[in-house]
């Protein structure tokens, strides 16, 4: 799925990725797939959404 970044804070290693269905994702700096595995807002990514039993989440996000 693609998405944008909404926010991503690299000092503690998370951030949100609006996906291309409106939903919310949180994304973990260890998700990222980048040699930094940070991202800056305004990003367009590619990733894989998931739910866990409280939160959606992305996982495996490369830059597009």
């Amino acid at each position: 799925m693609l998405g944008k970044v909404t926010f991503f804070d690299g000092k503690k290693g998370y951030g949100y990725i609006v996906g291309d269905d409106g939903r919310n994702y949180f994304i973990d700096a260890g998700n990222v797939c980048t040699v930094s595995h940070s991202l800056t807002k305004g990003y367009v990514v590619d990733f894989t959404p998931c739910k866990n039993s409280h939160r959606y989440e992305a996982e495996d996000a490369v830059l597009c």
